[in-house]
């Protein structure tokens, strides 16, 4: 259920419940998106407590700005920018002068379980399917910060287009080319 904006009906309440001082739709928003807020900063700090530390301070942050926010964007669309943003200053913080992401992602697998599971599959065939996707994950790996973020956010988390310009604090425009010129390098390196 959507409210006019085009909002998820059951965040938007929450927001507004949160707006009025709810403790229990604060928490109930936190549990419905604490894991997703993890897997981000996972991507980029490879580190379980480092992660659990900036998951904690994107909802402390999150909580604090609830009362301005207003529907303007997706509320899970303004929580990712908050999550992203959190740990590159993380990063900042601990010295570290680029962002990396992880290809090696531990939720790879649970995303591809269908490939493994479909009929007529021979351990052939999988071998060879683990064979394209490692390539794909080292063509990935090879790109360029802002390309890999853009196809990441496009691919593995089926944001749209929309959504990564905002997350990105980019044009749409300069999404669509990233993802092109992403999708480009790519194929280039499994041809």
């Amino acid at each position: 259920m959507k409210d006019p904006k085009g909002h998820n009906d059951s965040d938007w309440q929450c927001i507004q419940a949160i707006q009025r001082g709810s403790r229990e739709a604060a928490d109930q928003l936190m549990l419905k998106y604490q894991s997703r807020v993890m897997h981000i900063a996972l991507r980029y700090v490879h580190e379980p407590e480092a992660a659990k530390d900036i998951t904690q301070e994107t909802f402390i942050k999150v909580f604090r700005g609830i009362s301005d926010f207003r529907g303007d964007s997706q509320f899970y669309t303004w929580l990712h920018r908050i999550a992203l943003n959190t740990s590159k200053n993380y990063l900042i913080q601990k010295g570290h002068c680029g962002i990396e992401t992880d290809v090696d992602d531990p939720n790879f697998d649970a995303l591809c379980m269908e490939t493994y599971l479909s009929d007529g599959e021979t351990p052939d065939k999988i071998l060879q399917k683990d064979e394209v996707e490692q390539q794909i994950f080292q063509a990935i790996e090879a790109l360029s910060s802002d390309l890999r973020m853009t196809i990441e956010l496009r691919e593995l988390n089926g944001l749209s287009y929309e959504e990564i310009a905002e997350i990105m604090d980019c044009p749409v425009g300069t999404v669509r080319s990233r993802i092109s010129r992403a999708r480009e390098s790519i194929e280039g390196r499994l041809h």
